[in-house]
This record gives structure tokens, sequence and C-alpha cells, in this order.
């Protein structure tokens, strides 16, 4: 997933768009959404994203680093 530096949209590239085009997208967003994204290969803006469970949460690139690096700690202190 390739998230552009304004955070404003969401695109799929390379590998893990076959990844998810085969299999994953629509189960978790539902088949008609992801057709509408696989076949127009449209950029889902970040509040579509958020809305559809393909992210988690929406920052400003300000704080970015900082959120992705919480967000870094947090997973790996679960695997304690």
């Amino acid at each position: 997933m390739k998230l552009s530096s304004t955070l404003t949209s969401v695109s799929l590239s390379g590998s893990t768009k076959k990844a998810i085009e085969s299999l994953s997208l629509p189960k978790v967003i539902g088949l008609q959404a992801s057709l509408d994204i696989i076949l127009a290969g449209k950029n889902v803006d970040s509040r579509k994203a958020l809305k559809l469970g393909l992210i988690d949460e929406r920052v400003p690139a300000e704080i970015l680093e900082e959120r992705a690096l919480a967000k870094a700690r947090e997973v790996a202190s679960q695997g304690k």
C-alpha cells in the first residue's frame, strides 16, 4: 500500500496490489467496493479508506512519523 505524503489518498502497487486484488480486499471491504477500486484503478482518499476499514486512522502529515513510531512501539510491545 502506498500512502501519499499528505495522507490524503491510498493507492495499491506492486505485489501488494496482486495479493489484495486476488483475495484480501473483498474480504475487508466487500466485493462491490473492491471491484470499484480494482477495475477503475482509482486511488482511495484517506477518508474513504478509513470508512472502508483499509486504514485504522488518519493523521496530519506533520505528526505522521511520530504517530507511526508510536504505533510501531505499541505493536512491538504486544509481542513480548
